[in-house]
């Protein structure tokens, strides 16, 4: 089966970006697009049909103690199993999580727009997304 990068979109800071509980993770720079993917700096839209492979990585600076939770969201409904869950044991600790998630998008509604959100207040270093066309 051919596949076919299709968007790459990253946020690599020195300094982390803080984030309120629930806000979306930005995306800012788009190094790989094309005309049917774009990316407004945090939410990704794929504007034709096809079956996608949607794969993504982040590392957050926690800012408290307790759980970092991530959830990616599809037109503002939280897609099953595109979703992490780790536990920050002090302040300033680096959490890693990634995760893969298929999303199909129908010809009867040709639009997805994909955004990652952080259920816990926290910090985020670095933000990679890759959108694969695979079908």
């Amino acid at each position: 089966m051919a596949t076919k990068t299709l968007g790459r979109f990253v946020l690599d800071t020195t300094t982390a970006q803080p984030l309120a509980e629930g806000q979306n993770i930005p995306l800012p720079v788009s190094t790989v697009f094309t005309n049917c993917i774009s990316c407004d700096g945090s939410n990704i839209t794929i504007n034709r049909c096809g079956v996608y492979e949607v794969s993504a990585n982040f590392t957050f600076v926690a800012t408290a103690a307790g759980p970092l939770e991530t959830q990616a969201y599809r037109n503002g409904n939280a897609l099953p199993g595109a979703h992490a869950i780790d536990t920050a044991t002090t302040i300033g600790n680096l959490t890693s999580q990634a995760f893969t998630a298929i999303v199909t998008v129908p010809k009867n509604a040709p639009v997805a727009t994909i955004n990652f959100k952080v259920a816990d207040a926290t910090s985020v270093r670095i933000a990679n997304v890759i959108v694969t066309k695979v079908a």
